[in-house]
């Protein structure tokens, strides 16, 4: 077991001598397997070795990939959260230094959807990877002081499938607004509507980039459905290392409606909506466990907490009044292609039974 002896050192003349020595024990390294993709884009199965963190518990780090001979260079690295050896479940919870960095070839690195970011020392991987994080962790990643040299380049960044034409954003980073996607605030207008209104470049511009600086809630709108996009760290205001805040900044208005989820945040149901299917519908009263994940935003209406009248669900409308989902009659629209149900779920062609779908970015009623 590990700890300190006495040792007694016998020589020659029956000379005598004593020595404390200390003993420490490592556990071998366990190997495990990992999805991987090579040179010629196949998707095939590598293998990672791990090592137990401290003497006891589930948790472990990865410290170096292994390669078979006749394997061909590997490019991209998924990481799992979970891992099995020897019949017994572990968790990674970090990528030891220098553990990627001899993978010349290599470059993407996914992590996993993890409660908090994985411990990750210094030259962990080679200096042309791109980090590939959820969206909950960008910030967590991106302002880690170890991932520093990539945070500088633009190689930490998050990708979002857009399931709807709107959808809430945050994050405790500045982050490169992608294209083809434009940004809103939103604020009050009535019990029943709120009124989105659209930054502009000059206003998003931070030394030449579009940007959504950190610690504001914004809502993008995007073109169609299931688009995916990448979000970017971007690191022209704010240095690795940076302490992350949960505050609501405001930059964009005091009027701006939106609060930042920084962190998984449970929120009260008084004056509280979270976006779902292109529109506001209030928080109801549930179980503190319950929480809006890192990464969005909620709507925050003052008002409601002094008066019941607001609707449970709030219609955007845009400066003019105009709905932005507008609904109208379309029950002779020919075109098969571009449907969908209220829950964003794309539909094969153009629903024959009755009521509400989406068309072409519309509420549209089939009568």
């Amino acid at each position: 077991a590990p700890g300190q002896y006495s040792i007694t050192i016998t020589g020659v003349g029956n000379y005598t001598s004593t020595t404390l020595v200390a003993y420490t024990i490592e556990s071998p390294d366990m190997i495990i397997g990992v999805d991987v993709t090579d040179k010629n884009g196949r998707q095939a199965e590598g293998s990672v070795n791990i090592r137990p963190i401290g003497e006891e518990g589930n948790d472990v780090e990865i410290v170096s990939m292994n390669h078979a001979p006749d394997q061909l260079p590997t490019t991209s690295v998924t990481i799992p959260a979970l891992c099995t050896s020897g019949g017994k479940t572990y968790t990674i919870t970090g990528i030891a230094e220098g553990a990627f960095v001899h993978m010349s070839d290599l470059k993407d690195i996914y992590l996993p959807e993890t409660d908090e970011p994985l411990i990750i020392g210094e030259n962990a991987f080679p200096e042309d990877v791109t980090i590939h994080v959820p969206i909950a962790l960008l910030d967590d990643y991106a302002l880690m002081p170890s991932l520093a040299p990539y945070y500088q380049n633009g190689k930490v960044m998050t990708t979002v499938k857009a399931a709807n034409r709107f959808w809430t954003f945050s994050s405790g980073v500045d982050v490169a607004v992608p294209n083809g996607v434009s940004v809103y605030v939103v604020h009050e207008r009535n019990d029943n509507t709120v009124t989105i209104i659209e930054l502009t470049d000059e206003e998003l511009n931070e030394a030449g980039q579009r940007i959504i600086k950190a610690n504001n809630g914004v809502l993008f709108e995007c073109t169609g459905y299931d688009t995916t996009f990448d979000l970017i760290a971007s690191p022209i205001r704010m240095e690795s290392g940076s302490t992350i805040s949960t505050e609501d900044n405001k930059d964009y208005g005091m009027e701006n409606c939106l609060v930042p989820v920084i962190k998984a945040t449970h929120y009260e149901a008084d004056g509280y909506f979270l976006l779902k299917n292109n529109e506001f519908y209030r928080i109801k009263a549930e179980s503190e466990n319950i929480k809006v994940p890192a990464g969005k935003a909620v709507l925050y209406l003052p008002g409601l907490t002094l008066t019941r009248s607001f609707a449970d669900a709030m219609e955007m409308v845009d400066q003019y009044g105009t709905p932005v989902m507008q609904v109208k009659d379309n029950s002779d629209a020919d075109e098969e292609d571009g449907w969908y149900d209220l829950n964003g779920r794309k539909l094969e062609r153009k629903p024959a039974g009755k009521g509400i779908y989406i068309h072409n970015n519309m509420k549209v009623i089939i009568n």
